[in-house]
């Protein structure tokens, strides 16, 4: 039987942009009791990173088919090189 868990396919939004600050960077900040404070935008960054691993593992491994999970791990691949794929127009296309 599936889980409530497993029945989600939902990726997790990445609605902001997490930019963090050279001071959020040194020091390990975001290894102290209040990194939150000291580096809540790579704090924030490392959260979302977590999510999203999870969700990744929780989506290939809720599959009942070695099949599906493989054909599952296939398409993540996928979609993980399309979204490091550069953009025209992005410092780092035009660097190439």
């Amino acid at each position: 039987m599936m889980s409530k868990r497993c029945g989600t396919n939902r990726f997790p939004k990445f609605s902001d942009v997490y930019c963090a600050q050279l001071h959020e960077l040194s020091g390990q900040a975001w290894q102290k009791p209040d990194a939150v404070v000291r580096a809540p935008n790579l704090m924030r960054f490392i959260s979302h990173s977590n999510r999203v691993s999870g969700w990744v593992a929780t989506s290939i491994v809720c599959q009942p088919k070695v099949r599906l999970r493989r054909k599952v791990m296939a398409n993540m691949i996928a979609l993980m090189d399309v979204r490091r794929r550069p953009k025209r127009g992005d410092v780092a296309h035009s660097a190439n």
